[in-house]
């Protein structure tokens, strides 16, 4: 049982009693109480005390309001000066706390601006909560595929069938032709690159906000050869002129502008420059085909008001019932297969990785939630470093926090005095991080994000909330511990020097010490991981040639015009080889979807397949591995099939090369195998490898692919674009390298491996600081204890290990947290991809020892500095 006297009896006096008296009365009341516990045992001596106490309510020893008058404000100039005086006095401490402050807070606001930015998408549409997506899924063997578009005829399924609907629009963007103008005195204009173009009509600006300045949208897109366009778009074209009523060759169709539109805000997923009415494709026999579902197709529905997502969700079977008979009734004979049709909310046409968008920016809620976590981990790191040192100075300040107790200052005096240092302290920590936010934006960021995030508290609200937000939580966080601590010791404890926070405070400085160790390991190990990822799905051998590969869109599928490119083409300097397909080997781009087919055993087998239009050089060019057979040749032969080896074994071969001969038969085209490829990666490693056949169809090549000599890259490139102006005069030539495209298609993860990487390193420099704080402290504190030991022969090495034994200690103690909540995080993390690194013991170890020496060096340096230091500097005041 504990011999103090009872903790609410001596609270209670210290509340109503003078600080005058409060002095002598409890020392007295404290000398009778140990007497008592010696004469008449502990419980009659806390009652005898409770009784003291009691009595003590006498008006002689009550608090007396005072009768003086105090200048606030000449007492708060006083307090800014001192608390100046002592930030300079302490200046390594103060320095650490502004430099983790600084650090912390900058990247927890460049995070929050981010997180910030992604979440502002298609958030200003009026009717926002209203629109929604229909969005295609299939089925295939109990694996699901989806896809944003659907056939264009939806649009008028979903206006007849769905009840409920307010308004129903579609875009198409299939791409971008060269825009035209003929001037007069002067040569045809040619704008070629950088318009992105989307057919729709005028209920697309009913459904969207989207102001104009010109025309009447009600009326707009009602005709064919109709086009509305950006202002920025007006001034190009026509130099400031007026653009209403004029025409413009959109290819080869004259185009009247009907009217002038808002540009495109910067965070919104339809980014387009121009619209053309959708009846000027009227004749275009894709505009009544089912069966063909893309991603440049997005149908958007407005609910009425007081209609829910549930009351539209029950009604999209009713979509598939005006598909074609033969297409309805291929998904009805076949059980395996499922098409539907998915309701997605415009709040999440941004954040669903599902599908892609317009702007081909898809932000991962869960990358969205990495970047919170890791700036809230930065935040609490430099808070906590903040809180810890600041813990470190006010216990060597006890004598003076004693002499102002004895010259009269009181308890409320003594707190605001800390809470105005620590402000000081955290004030201008936050301008340093908000200016210094605002250039690491400028200079790195807004590129590296591709994004044009501006900084400015004083116009953006969210900003300035976050900022007064943590000006006033650090402050009191940092500030009311110790000012509590310090402003309830007794006077005489003060001036002997008693003030240091040992025990519980002791252990509560420990346990942030261990958070900063923690907070740096989960994201050391997630950096770890992330980055072996990203160069796993990068370096990895992907099954086909990547290197030195260009590929460039085919304008048109014309065999005249191919043929021409073709012969051009066979003498460009550089070229090694060349081939006309439907797109390279790995694309995000796919045509295919669910066949049946014959199996070996004749049952049929449910596939869902992905198919490659090729000719006769596609796999020399990509360098595909043949296991057997041969390629296809340079037109269509009787309908003949190259397949992969998963293909192989879906149908029934358990050694792939046995397929070879096998006769397979695809949407009513029959014809033998007559050639196996290895596996290769025909997406990214997010997806598994899936059946793949290639057949010779020139009807759908779309892509130039071109291998080039690796010593003379620029000068086929010229030649290349020399030969391409010869065949496509008009046609800009659009290129990229396969191997870029690849590094594209995991942009994201990149992105957050390259945050993390600097963020970590950022946590572990704050966590650093935070240590070397600590030493610094533990030095000043520990100084003549060492100098004794140092007297009574203890050697400088077993000085170094006494000091630096404490700090690996809480190293491993965090680790031992940090471990488990890393790995659960990270093993989460990879299971987006279908094939990943395995988070082996090799990873623990990288972090430990990483930790371990990062501590070492951190203390080494102070702990040996304190070893070799002579011990008559410290001991010649005892």
């Amino acid at each position: 049982m504990s011999k103090r006297p009872p903790k609410w009896a001596d609270r209670f006096l210290e509340w109503f009693c003078s600080e005058e008296q409060i002095e002598i009365l409890q020392g007295d009341l404290y000398e009778l109480y140990e007497w008592r516990i010696a004469e008449k045992g502990i419980w009659r001596a806390k009652l005898c005390y409770i009784k003291d106490v009691l009595d003590m309510l006498r008006p002689f020893a009550l608090k007396k309001k005072s009768p003086r008058k105090i200048n606030h404000i000449a007492m708060l100039k006083s307090y800014l000066k001192i608390s100046l005086r002592n930030l300079i006095k302490h200046k390594v401490h103060t320095g650490i706390n502004v430099a983790g402050l600084v650090l912390g807070i900058t990247c927890g606001l460049v995070l929050f601006m981010l997180v910030k930015y992604e979440l502002s998408f298609n958030n200003y549409h009026e009717n926002g909560d209203q629109i929604y997506r229909i969005s295609s899924a299939t089925t295939v063997e109990g694996s699901t595929s989806f896809v944003g578009g659907v056939p264009i005829p939806m649009l008028d399924a979903a206006k007849e069938e769905i009840v409920g609907l307010e308004n129903a629009t579609l875009l198409w963007s299939p791409g971008s032709d060269d825009f035209k103008i003929d001037r007069a005195n002067a040569e045809q204009a040619i704008f070629k690159n950088g318009i992105k173009v989307a057919y729709t009509d005028a209920s697309f600006f009913e459904v969207f906000t989207w102001p104009w300045s010109e025309g009447n949208p009600k009326e707009s897109l009602s005709q064919p050869n109709e086009l509305v366009i950006s202002e920025s778009l007006a001034d190009r074209f026509f130099l400031g002129s007026s653009a209403m009523g004029q025409v413009i060759y959109y290819g080869d169709t004259p185009m009247t502008i009907v009217g002038i539109v808002d540009d495109a805000p910067e965070n919104s997923d339809l980014p387009f420059d121009a619209f053309v009415s959708i009846a000027s494709m009227a004749n275009n026999p894709l505009t009544q085909k089912w069966t063909i579902t893309s991603e440049s197709v997005a149908l958007f529905v407005q609910a009425a008001k007081g209609v829910s997502r549930e009351q539209l969700a029950v009604q999209m079977p009713k979509l598939k019932e005006r598909m074609p008979e033969k297409l309805r009734k291929y998904f009805n004979e076949n059980a395996g297969f499922s098409m539907d049709h998915v309701l997605e909310p415009l709040s999440e046409y941004h954040f669903d990785t599902r599908f892609e968008n317009f702007s081909g920016r898809v932000a991962s809620r869960g990358t969205l939630n990495t970047y919170a976590v890791v700036g809230l981990l930065l935040i609490i790191t430099a808070c906590v470093n903040f809180v810890n040192m600041t813990l470190a100075i006010a216990s060597k300040r006890t004598k003076e926090v004693g002499v102002r107790k004895v010259l009269g200052s009181s308890r409320g005096q003594l707190v605001l005095r800390f809470i105005l240092e620590t402000f000081a302290v955290t004030f201008l920590s936050i301008v340093l991080s908000v200016v210094l936010a605002g250039v690491v934006m400028r200079l790195w960021v807004n590129d590296f994000m591709e994004v044009n995030i501006l900084m400015n508290p004083f116009q953006d609200t969210a900003l300035l909330s976050v900022g007064l937000g943590l000006l006033i939580i650090i402050t009191l966080l940092a500030g009311l511990v110790p000012a509590f601590t310090s402003a309830r010791i007794a006077s005489i404890r003060a001036l002997r020097g008693h003030l240091a926070p040992g025990g519980k405070w002791s252990t509560f400085r420990r346990g942030l010490v261990v958070f900063q160790l923690l907070a740096a390991q989960v994201l050391i190990f997630g950096t770890i991981v992330v980055i072996r990822q990203i160069d796993f799905a990068t370096s990895s051998d992907l099954g086909f040639e990547k290197e030195f590969i260009i590929n460039v869109g085919l304008p048109d599928t014309e065999e005249r015009t191919r043929q021409l490119l073709k012969s051009e083409l066979s003498g460009a300097v550089g070229v090694e080889s060349f081939t006309f397909s439907q797109n390279p080997p790995i694309s995000a781009s796919e045509r295919g979807g669910p066949v049946n087919i014959k199996s070996k055993t004749g049952e049929m087998v449910q596939l869902n397949l992905q198919i490659r239009d090729t000719d006769d050089q596609y796999q020399e060019t990509y360098q595909l591995k043949m296991i057997a057979g041969e390629w296809l040749a340079d037109k269509k032969v009787a309908d003949r099939y190259v397949v992969n080896e998963t293909f192989a074994r879906k149908i029934g071969f358990k050694k792939p090369k046995e397929a070879l001969g096998f006769n397979i038969q695809i949407w009513g085209i029959a014809g033998p195998i007559v050639g196996i490829v290895e596996d290769f990666y025909a997406k990214s490693i997010h997806h598994e490898i899936g059946p793949m056949i290639f057949w010779n169809d020139p009807g759908h090549y779309r892509s130039l692919g071109l291998k080039l000599n690796a010593t003379n890259v620029s000068r086929a490139v010229e030649d290349i674009e020399r030969v391409w102006e010869g065949v496509y005069p008009d046609q800009a030539m659009n290129f990229y390298f396969l191997d870029d495209q690849i590094q594209n298609l995991y942009a994201g993860e990149m992105r957050m491996s390259k945050i993390m990487s600097v963020f970590a390193t950022i946590t572990i420099l704050v966590g650093c600081l935070g240590l070397y704080g600590m030493v610094l402290f533990m030095a000043s504190q520990k100084s003549k204890e060492v100098s004794v030991r140092k007297v009574l022969g203890a050697s400088a090495k077993h000085i170094i290990q006494s000091f630096s034994l404490e700090f690996i200690k809480l190293t491993v103690l965090a680790f031992i947290i940090a471990a488990p909540v890393g790995y659960y995080f990270m093993n989460n993390w990879l299971r987006d991809f279908a094939f990943g690194v395995d988070i082996g013991p090799g990873v623990f170890m990288i972090v430990i020892g990483a930790s371990i020496l990062i501590t070492i060096l951190t203390t080494g340096y102070q702990s040996f500095k304190v070893a070799t230091s002579n011990p008559i500097d410290s001991l010649r005041n005892e």
